[in-house]
């Protein structure tokens, strides 16, 4: 699904409603639209040019970012690295892997995925295409969208890596979301932070 931001500034509701359900609401982001980007081109976080196309999807930051499922969770001192995020209605168990790319040496300080509609918290992990495997790790839960209990699963972790390609492995992958046919590519909607 695509939209182009409102001509004019302002903080805006993007909600989208079931028609085959008496009209529920089933997402809803909230994003702001400024009168010009940064001097880059990006707008600053959570933030859109107006009349800009979003896709609402960031799949590799840095790019426009995108109101998400998962709130502020990040590390302390941590930015985020890599991001699979729709605020479309989901489906569990995705259908490709949620994978990312180190360019250079960095230290991962957390990652975090979604499981609608809640689920007991069990660990996360990566894998590397040599297949070493680090952690796994104990994730907490965190209420999702709408205050759902454990909808959010977030290991926070001291890991160093070196450059390389990376799978994110989910202890939970039959209950781990992911929002089909649009431009997340039916990926595991997850975040990956690592400290500045």
């Amino acid at each position: 699904m695509t939209f182009n931001a409102p001509g004019s500034p302002g903080t805006y509701d993007l909600r989208m409603f079931d028609t085959d359900d008496g009209g529920r609401e089933i997402a809803s982001i909230t994003f702001t639209v400024l009168e010009a980007a940064g001097d880059n081109g990006e707008s600053p976080e959570g933030c859109f040019k107006n009349g800009m196309q979003y896709c609402m999807v960031c799949e590799k930051p840095p790019c426009l970012y995108c109101p998400s499922h998962f709130g502020d969770i990040a590390p302390s001192q941590s930015e985020l690295i890599f991001e699979v995020m729709s605020p479309g209605g989901t489906l569990n168990n995705p259908p490709r892997v949620s994978s990312f790319t180190l360019d250079s040496e960095r230290t991962i300080s957390g990652i975090a995925t979604y499981h609608w509609p809640g689920v007991t918290p069990g660990t996360i992990g990566l894998r590397s295409t040599a297949g070493d495997l680090f952690g796994p790790w104990q994730a907490e839960g965190r209420p999702g969208m709408g205050g759902v209990p454990d909808a959010i699963w977030i290991a926070y972790f001291n890991q160093r890596l070196p450059a390389g390609t990376y799978t994110i492995v989910d202890s939970s992958q039959s209950t781990w979301s992911y929002v089909p046919g649009d431009c997340s590519d039916e990926r595991g909607l997850c975040q990956v932070f690592a400290y500045r």
